[in-house]
């Protein structure tokens, strides 16, 4: 789990609890995974994180951005300091095309496209299907896939069928967790 959310978010952690999960569905094809993650990285600093596995609307985006924000605005009592509100990073991953990329990270930004100076509320957007382009191209290019790459590979095409070209040991065990 660490993995997917370093390589999902650049982000190095310490410490990552599932504070609740859920998969439905019979077949690995046909499941809608649901699990809530509270992860804290080397800074100390906290993330609620939801990934999902869904074909995302438009009650889905709307439905993103009020869990996400009502878990921003949730986390102060009265009389609490806004000094001490941390960031609420969701990742969902979907099964259908998602604007013709892996990745679609949203965060408020300025009109100019700067990052808003202490940023409360970010979402990542991982298009499943878009591997399968990805892996085209490296196979025809040579290069290797990068972790996040790899992770996507295997949870949209199965450990079974995902014949790919392992980079280094912690990929490696990924994939035999991920198999089991």
């Amino acid at each position: 789990l660490t993995f997917i959310l370093e390589a999902v978010t650049g982000r190095t952690y310490r410490n990552v609890t599932v504070t609740n999960s859920e998969s439905l569905g019979r077949h690995a094809l046909d499941k809608r995974h649901y699990l809530d993650i509270r992860a804290e990285d080397e800074e100390g600093n906290i993330f609620n994180i939801e990934m999902q596995q869904a074909a995302i609307g438009e009650y889905d985006m709307k439905r993103f951005q009020g869990y996400n924000y009502r878990i921003v605005g949730g986390q102060l009592d009265k009389g609490q300091s806004y000094k001490n509100m941390k960031p609420s990073v969701q990742i969902v991953f979907t099964s259908e095309k998602f604007r013709d990329q892996l990745v679609t990270e949203y965060r408020q930004r300025t009109s100019e496209g700067e990052d808003m100076e202490h940023n409360l509320a970010s979402f990542y957007f991982i298009s499943l299907p878009e591997i399968d382009r990805i892996i085209e191209e490296k196979r025809r290019t040579g290069e290797k896939l990068t972790n996040l790459e790899t992770v996507t590979h295997i949870y949209h095409n199965g450990s079974k069928r995902a014949i790919i070209d392992i980079v280094d040991e912690r990929q490696k065990r990924v994939v035999e967790l991920m198999e089991d």
